[in-house]
């Protein structure tokens, strides 16, 4: 008997064995590890962020220390290459492992039973199912139907791994090869949830809260894990049938919605986002047990957010604090330079132009250049040498001179103002130098130049904008009815005789897209209108930034009026774009406004000029080069 079943044995191991496809696939290489997820956290049934992996219509979560029940844990792959990758055969481990290690422990390895393959630029995700031993995993494909158990650990080892064993079919057997071995997380406690998204299989993303107020999404199956919403609530409350809530950070949002718990809309319109800030809503004779509050992306992609019962308070408000950054923070720069640097200080800049510094304003700074030469001053601006102009009787500086250079300002979130350095030092040849020939008088000069006008508000500043300007003048939303928004603008000094088709008063309107609809058609059709132009439209799709351009030859009395046009025709049920600012340009007279005018001209050109208050004048030219 003992002869005879020996024989037997080893007959039914191979059977075993030459079921399962032996390791290895020739483009195994090709399959990285993209995504985890272990013991799904506490998370609010009314978001369904908790995936249900494995199918069985019930979103687990699992915050114990003993991970029971973590069914939807689960563990992707991600196939980079062209060819499907058969995992037949191949081990999977919560632990580290290294080529050519001698074995594997039994409870932190499993075998990949046959048929499972990863398709060609596709994803295969093994789901946490509770076999009655603990922990388990089910191998199952993209539709969620089990293939096999097997068990894993507690969900809080640090590694994922993939490996080829030494011995076909065990996978304790050691280690051959080893596909990949990722450390996905540190420090976690026993049992808390844990998601990690991969790039290329290598690139940590982050998990649930990546503490920048994105919230990941576990995302089996598919492409990797995604931003739950780009709204980040502090604290809603609903009370005295008023529902309020503050954000901390709103990015590509278009609004809220409101939901009784029935699902019920209780809003008839999008409840405009206005960047991070306090909201409220009335709910008039509506008087629901709980509401749900709903985020809008811009591509319309509905994210539930928060459930309220009634005279209940979640999350804390912060308190709004304005702060004067600009002023708190160059009055610092001043007060320091003065006090430690006596050979260099900070010169600040507002508007673009000629710029005049009084010596006097130096000396009350405890900068001191009296005495000195123009040449032993040097004004930069980010590592940059700017020319200067020294106003003065005589080659030696004095408390009553002036310093003169062309100066930018600068637009930050926290200001516009631009800091120069002005230093003392032994010699700097770069400078504003001096016409010697006298001006070529005529009485043949011209009467009007090309103004040019930016109008700009920096109103809000727009997290999401894809233009390098992030600051914006206004939200221009339409529904599905015509809209049209008005401004009034006035001219300084319009030559309204040469106003012409050949010298026409242009606008153009600088508009970035918002919302960004997944349809074909252009998410965005705005419209732009001069004083009774013809009004020009310009569609285009997503979260670009276009210019629109129009003129008229009509424009009397200094006044323009500007009026932009939304049809609301795009077939989507929001159409939301920012304008950022309006360009004007006319024929405007040659008349000083505030004792200085800037024009473009021809150098050797007369011109005459009205409108100073004063006889001594400094006339700068500025050409390409200097």
């Amino acid at each position: 008997m003992k002869l005879l079943k020996s024989p037997v044995t080893v007959i039914l191991l191979c059977i075993f064995v030459n079921s399962i496809a032996a390791p290895p696939d020739p483009n195994i290489t090709d399959v990285v590890l993209n995504e985890l997820l272990f013991n799904p956290g506490d998370i609010s049934p009314v978001t369904n962020l908790g995936q249900d992996c494995d199918g069985d219509g019930v979103y687990e979560e699992d915050g114990s220390s003993n991970g029971n029940n973590a069914d939807d844990e689960f563990i992707e792959f991600y196939n980079n290459g062209a060819t499907d990758v058969d995992l037949s055969g191949y081990c999977i481990s919560n632990n580290q492992v290294q080529n050519g290690d001698p074995s594997v422990g039994t409870n932190n390895s499993w075998l990949i039973p046959p048929g499972v393959t990863v398709p060609a630029g596709g994803f295969y995700h093994i789901c946490g199912e509770d076999d009655g031993r603990g922990f388990g995993f089910s191998i199952a494909d993209s539709s969620g139907n089990q293939v096999s158990q097997f068990s894993n650990n507690s969900g809080t080892n640090t590694w994922a791994s993939l490996y080829e064993p030494t011995t076909p079919g065990d996978c304790t057997s050691g280690v051959q090869t080893v596909i990949f071995s990722e450390d996905y997380g540190d420090g976690e406690s026993n049992g808390e949830p844990f998601l990690r998204c991969f790039t290329d299989g290598v690139s940590p993303l982050g998990f649930y809260d990546d503490g920048s107020g994105n919230f990941y999404v576990p995302t089996p199956g598919s492409a990797n894990c995604t931003i739950a919403t780009p709204v980040y609530v502090n604290s809603v409350k609903y009370q005295d049938n008023i529902v309020s809530w503050q954000t901390g950070l709103e990015f590509k949002h278009l609004g809220f919605n409101l939901y009784d718990s029935n699902g019920n809309k209780l809003n008839q319109k999008l409840i405009v986002a206005h960047q991070p800030n306090n909201y409220s809503f009335g709910l008039k004779e509506i008087n629901p047990d709980a509401v749900i509050l709903a985020s809008v992306d811009t591509d319309g992609t509905e994210h539930r957010l928060d459930y309220v019962l009634k005279n209940t308070q979640y999350g804390i408000e912060e308190k709004n604090v304005n702060i004067d950054w600009s002023q708190s923070k160059h009055e610092k720069i001043l007060e320091s330079s003065a006090r430690i640097y006596q050979t260099q200080i900070k010169v600040l800049v507002s508007d673009s132009g000629i710029q005049r510094v009084l010596v006097s304003d130096l000396l009350s700074q405890n900068f001191n250049v009296v005495g000195k030469s123009i040449k032993n001053l040097q004004l930069t601006r980010n590592n940059e040498t700017i020319s200067l102009y020294l106003d003065s009787n005589s080659k030696s500086i004095s408390k009553n001179d002036a310093i003169y250079f062309l100066g930018d300002k600068a637009s930050s979130i926290y200001s516009d103002e631009a800091i120069y350095t002005l230093r003392i030092v032994q010699n700097n040849t770069n400078r504003i130098q001096e016409a010697k020939a006298a001006p070529n008088y005529s009485s043949d000069s011209p009467k009007f130049y090309v103004a040019n006008q930016t109008i700009e508000e920096n109103n809000h500043y727009e997290f999401s904008s894809s233009s390098s300007d992030p600051w914006m003048m206004k939200k221009l939303l339409v529904y599905t009815e015509p809209k049209t928004t008005s401004w009034q603008f006035e001219l300084s000094a319009l030559a309204e005789e040469y106003v012409s088709p050949t010298n026409p008063v242009t606008v153009s309107a600088n508009i970035v897209g918002v919302t960004d609809f997944p349809g074909t058609n252009d998410d965005h059709n705005i419209g732009l209108q001069i004083n009774d132009s013809e009004t020009v439209f310009q569609t285009f799709d997503g979260q670009q930034e276009v210019d629109i351009f129009n003129y008229a030859s009509n424009v009397t009395n200094n006044s323009l009026s500007v009026q932009l046009f939304q049809p609301g025709d795009s077939g989507y049920d929001y159409d939301l774009v920012n304008l950022n600012k309006f360009n004007v340009t006319y024929p405007r007279r040659f008349i000083a406004n505030e004792g200085q005018i800037d024009f473009e001209g021809v150098a050797s050109e007369h011109y005459q000029i009205e409108g100073f208050n004063s006889d001594d004048l400094l006339v700068f030219s500025k050409t390409a080069n200097k």
